[in-house]
């Protein structure tokens, strides 16, 4: 068993993964739902968009990229950083048709620290797994 003092929260079981697809866990986990991805028999574990908590699972994903469905911001699945902040959107947050302000970067998405027992996938926030080591 995995121990809860680090605080390992289970989110998924490997059935519910496919490979290169983005999976809602539906799971809340200091404070963001997680989404899982699958890529290349790894496992990568990130929060909602930093914008407006878009679901990322839901995004176009080339290699490690994936863009948020609600902006278009993209992101780096393996290290949570801003590729490019969103493109579709006024400055209130609204869809905006016609023109647009665009934002730079926007804060990186959070990284889980990942585990799988046997069935079972475990996410736990990165700055818990480097206070246990």
């Amino acid at each position: 068993m995995i121990p809860q003092e680090f605080g390992w929260v289970k989110v998924a079981k490997t059935a519910d993964m496919r490979e290169g697809e983005g999976y809602d866990t539906c799971q809340e986990v200091a404070g963001e739902i997680v989404s899982l991805f699958l890529i290349e028999g790894v496992y990568h574990a990130v929060s909602e968009c930093s914008h407006e908590k878009g679901p990322i699972c839901q995004g176009h994903r080339t290699g490690f990229e994936v863009s948020c469905p609600w902006h278009s911001a993209r992101f780096d699945i393996s290290t949570g950083a801003c590729l490019q902040g969103p493109v579709a959107c006024r400055t209130d947050g609204s869809v905006c048709v016609g023109e647009m302000e665009e934002v730079d970067t926007l804060a990186p998405l959070t990284c889980y620290e990942v585990k799988v027992e046997g069935e079972d996938i475990f996410v736990r926030p990165k700055a818990h797994a480097d206070a246990a080591k």
